[in-house]
Order: C-alpha cells, then sequence, then structure tokens
C-alpha cells in the first residue's frame, strides 16, 4: 500500500504541469496569407496493410478527405502505403482518384466543410468494441518507451509529456487498492483507521479534494455529474486491463523475453456493435485476455463487499471498517456494466462464458490463497 502511495504520488506531481498555467488556444485563419504561394508544402502520409480489418473504404475515405482539405492544390501531396500489397487497395486508390477529381471541386465549390464522402452522406458513428483497449495498451506501449528520453529541454513540458507517457503505472496502484482493502474486509482486518478518529479525516480530505478536482475539471469543459463517473468508471476499467497489459509489455521487452510488435485492430464497422454503441452499452465480444483482469475484479470485488459487509454487521464494526466497505462498494459500482454482461445481458455483446469462468476461478484462487496467508 505504501508503494502504491508514492507512485500516485508522483503520478499526482507529474501532473501538477497541465493545471499550472492553463493555456487556451484559438485559431486565426483570417491571419493567414492572402496568397497562396507563402504557404509551405505539406506531405501526407497514410498506412494501411490488411483490407479486411482495415476496410478500403475507410482508407478511401481517408485518401480522399486529405486530397479535398481546403488548401493549394499544388502545395498538398498524399501518399497511400499499402504494406500489404493488395490488389483491392490498389484498385480502389484509382477509383477513389477518379471519385475525387468530381468531389473536390463539388466541395470547393459549394463551400462544403465536412468533405469525408462517408461522413457527408452519412451521419453514422463508429462502434467502440474491445479493441480500443488494444489501441489504448499499443499507445501507452509506445508512450511508456519514450518515458525516459531527455530530449525536452525544459522542465514543465518533460512533465506534461512524462504525466502521459507514465499514465500506465497508475496500473499498479489501482490494482492494489482493488485487491489488498477487499481482501481484507473479507476477512475482518482493519487497514484504514476508524471513523471515530482524527486520522480518518486525512484520508477523508484526500479523497474528498480528488473528487471535488475531477468535478470541477468536469464542469468546466460542459460535464455533468454523469459524464463524470462514466468517465470515473472508464478510467478504472482502463487502468486495470490496456495500462496493466502495457505495463506486462514494456517489462517483458525490456528483459528481452518479448519483442515489441506492431498489433493491428479491426476497423471495420459491425452494425450490431454500433447499435449498442449508440444505445451506451458496453461490448465484450473478442476482447478475452484483455478483460479477464477486469472481470475477475469485478466478481472479487462483489463477493467481497457482500461477505465482508455481513461480518460488519455480525461483529458491529461499522466505524473501523467503514473505509474498506466504501473502497469495496466504489470498486463494484465501477465494475458494473462488467457484472450485467456477466449475470443479465443475454446479446452477443456480453462478457463470453469462457472469460466469466476463467475470472471466477481466479478471484476464488485470490480468495482462497489469502486466507490462508
Amino acid at each position: 500500500m505504501f508503494a502504491s502511495e508514492l507512485v500516485l504520488a508522483f503520478t499526482w506531481l507529474i501532473n501538477q504541469s497541465f493545471r499550472w498555467r492553463v493555456v487556451s488556444r484559438s485559431a486565426f485563419p483570417e491571419r493567414l496569407p492572402n496568397d497562396d504561394e507563402q504557404l509551405p508544402a505539406i506531405d501526407m502520409f497514410i498506412c494501411t496493410v490488411d483490407p479486411e480489418k482495415e476496410p478500403t473504404t475507410e482508407v478511401m475515405n481517408t485518401v480522399i478527405s486529405a486530397m479535398c482539405l481546403d488548401y493549394p492544390v499544388e502545395k498538398l501531396s498524399v501518399y497511400l502505403s499499402d504494406d500489404g500489397g493488395s490488389p483491392l487497395t490498389l484498385y480502389t486508390a484509382q477509383e477513389a482518384y477518379e471519385f475525387a477529381r468530381s468531389w473536390n471541386p463539388f466541395c470547393r465549390k459549394y463551400k462544403i466543410e465536412t468533405r469525408s464522402p462517408d461522413a457527408y452522406f452519412c451521419s453514422c458513428s463508429t462502434a467502440v468494441d474491445g479493441t480500443d483497449f488494444v489501441q489504448e495498451q499499443r499507445r501507452m506501449k509506445n508512450l511508456l518507451s519514450l518515458a525516459f528520453t531527455f530530449a525536452i529541454k525544459y522542465l514543465i513540458p518533460r512533465m506534461c509529456y512524462a504525466a502521459l507517457a507514465f499514465q500506465p503505472i497508475n496500473a499498479f496502484p489501482e490494482l492494489c487498492y482493488s485487491l489488498i482493502p477487499q481482501l481484507c474486509l473479507i476477512n475482518a482486518i482493519s487497514l484504514f483507521p476508524s471513523v471515530s478518529t482524527k486520522r480518518f479525516l486525512i484520508f477523508g480530505a484526500v479523497h474528498l479534494s480528488w473528487m471535488c478536482q475531477n468535478l470541477r475539471e468536469e464542469f468546466v469543459i460542459g460535464g455533468t455529474i454523469k459524464t463524470w463517473w462514466k468517465e470515473e468508471r472508464m478510467r478504472k476499467m482502463r487502468c486495470i486491463t490496456s495500462d496493466l497489459l502495457t505495463c506486462f509489455d514494456f517489462t517483458m521487452n525490456c528483459i528481452g523475453a518479448k519483442q515489441i510488435k506492431f498489433l493491428l485492430t479491426n476497423k471495420a464497422v459491425n452494425e450490431k456493435k454500433l447499435q449498442l454503441y449508440e444505445n451506451g452499452i458496453f461490448d465484450f465480444e473478442g476482447s478475452t485476455m484483455v478483460l479477464i483482469p477486469a472481470s475477475t475484479i469485478a466478481i472479487l470485488s462483489t463477493i467481497t463487499f457482500l461477505g465482508g459487509l455481513v461480518k460488519v454487521i455480525m461483529q458491529e464494526s461499522y466505524g473501523a471498517m467503514f473505509g474498506q466497505l466504501y473502497i469495496s462498494f466504489f470498486s463494484m459500482m465501477s465494475g458494473y456494466p462488467i457484472l450485467e454482461g456477466i449475470l443479465i445481458r443475454k446479446d452477443k455483446g456480453k462478457v463470453p462464458l469462457a472469460i466469466t469462468l476463467y475470472s471466477a476461478v481466479w478471484a476464488m484462487f485470490i480468495l482462497i490463497i489469502f486466507h490462508r496467508w
């Protein structure tokens, strides 16, 4: 627990760089030079590998959007790199070029701002599923690999970069607070000061100030308590899934046990997944290894909260166990979408049975090991 507090203190310190001097930037297009000759040339690179996982129509929409930017044509170059060498990509690139020859003048003539054909002709959103955690893991792993660089000269920019690069290490204190207080609760072990003592005020003040800070930042950008709770729930889920796997992969790479490789995620739009996304429902299909830690903690938090609550009522130790009861309840409610996917939902986006069984076995194993220890 002490090591977790040190990690949290470190991440809190480097995150203060974002709050010391908040900068709000605005764009002034009217200040651009009127003469197109004074504008710099721009090169845009678009990469694709697998037309099955990266639908060719989506790639071509990106290409056309880049070609139709509101920028002098002679100053803009778009390069498409097909590492898979697919004939389908070559054919659709030729068709996209022919379409852009008509689409670009049309957009310029009628001053259309939305120049992606897909976005212009269809207002549908892209579905979000378990692959988003894989993308987040890949992004965090790349940042963590560069976290120890000293190429940035000044302190505050370096701290801002470090706040992003060291974000995955929050997985360790999050994992610690998702296991130790709950396991101590179900075994009737008091971990925090009693509510009746003055020491408890310190813990309460720290937690309350953290919540107030997050709520204030949410309200500043026009959010609500509901959006804050959803973001907090996603933060916790990200910490114990993609961030945890990021730290594991980075450690294995450092000791030479595993090489960092490029993971291609599926970007094809599924209508059923799109409907779940539009309804604000999690889609747990297809993210097996990523979900096991999160579902294990969700099951463990539920068992420990219910079991610990019974012991607290029987022993009447409300004051001594209040802190652990609160943490267990908070953790259980954060994992409610997973519990819903395990117990209630019957659609294809529910938590697969194999993940449920694996997680239940891991949860029981942790409970037994801690009880014997």
